[in-house]
């Protein structure tokens, strides 16, 4: 049986106590699928919830029917929506039919379901791990057995069985050996038979429980594994707190040595650089006429002197 899905999108808004369990959520919402999908979360029956009811004979029913009859006997009407909800109703019709098979009484088909509810409960509440959850149903089951022994005549829920204080009854008391009375000896046949069907009942529920991987498939579904922190908020109102940024470390300057002196083509070539920055740059600032200003040619003084007069040519 596929034990994965549920229908959600639902808003809780009040619980009630019902006669289905302890506390029954009920839904808010105009789907009535949605309404009744919640039901099977707590698994927490009351004592008392199936004495006045009788379980139905499955034997001779079909899976089907049989899984109905048993959601009609839980109250339990969303089966057939969820996933859930079905895979409880079916086991337990499936459990309930064996139990009816070996002949055991409507009483312990009755503590058959309270122990499996309350295992459920125990995986939901406490996400136990398999051994967790074994050691301590072996516990109960062992404080069962001692009830049995001692005063019950039926199998005792696991309610009954978390603090006990076995006694002798006054039937076993008073017991002589060399004769019992035919209370005594109807008492000692119905222990007999009770610790035969706990014998029957713990057979089933390990067959459901025990293998490793629908154990963690149980887990995982029915598990309530939500964890709550509490957190202490003040009314005050903190500004935040403005972000500083690191300083950023600027790299080391290098000292400055002594430079080395020059030699060969280096010179040559330190010249010219020098040149292109200082002596260049002046070439184009200056022209002729700053060079005419700043030193004028002088000319030199002209000579007095007789004119010579050109003999003349005689005319032949």
């Amino acid at each position: 049986t596929t034990l994965t899905g549920d229908l959600e999108g639902s808003i809780v808004t009040s619980i009630e106590e019902r006669s289905i369990s302890d506390i029954k959520i009920s839904i808010d919402g105009e789907d009535e699928l949605m309404r009744s999908s919640k039901i099977i979360e707590n698994f927490k029956l009351k004592p008392n919830l199936l004495d006045e009811k009788v379980i139905p004979d499955l034997t001779n029913m079909q899976p089907w029917p049989a899984t109905e009859a048993v959601a009609n006997l839980l109250e339990i009407d969303d089966d057939e929506t969820n996933f859930k909800s079905f895979w409880v109703v079916d086991t337990l019709a499936s459990g309930l039919k064996q139990l009816q098979n070996r002949g055991v009484q409507q009483s312990n088909q009755k503590a058959f379901v309270y122990w499996f509810f309350h295992i459920l409960e125990t995986i939901q509440v406490h996400n136990w791990s398999r051994e967790e959850t074994f050691s301590t149903v072996k516990l109960l089951f062992v404080r069962a057995e001692k009830i049995i022994l001692s005063e019950s005549e039926d199998i005792p829920a696991p309610q009954a069985c978390s603090e006990i204080n076995p006694r002798r009854s006054s039937a076993a008391s008073e017991m002589r050996d060399d004769k019992m009375d035919e209370k005594d000896e109807r008492f000692e046949i119905l222990k007999e038979r009770n610790q035969i069907e706990l014998g029957y009942l713990i057979d089933l529920i390990y067959n459901i429980f025990a293998n490793r991987f629908k154990y963690e498939v149980i887990r995982t579904t029915y598990a309530n594994i939500s964890t709550w922190e509490s957190i202490e908020d003040s009314d005050a109102i903190n500004l935040p707190r403005t972000l500083r940024l690191e300083a950023i470390e600027k790299p080391a300057r290098k000292e400055k040595g002594e430079r080395r002196p020059l030699k060969g083509s280096a010179v040559i070539s330190t010249k010219d650089d020098m040149s292109e920055e200082q002596i260049l740059p002046l070439l184009k600032a200056v022209d002729q006429k700053f060079f005419d200003e700043l030193f004028p040619i002088v000319k030199p003084a002209k000579k007095n002197k007789a004119k010579k007069e050109k003999p003349k040519k005689k005319k032949k």
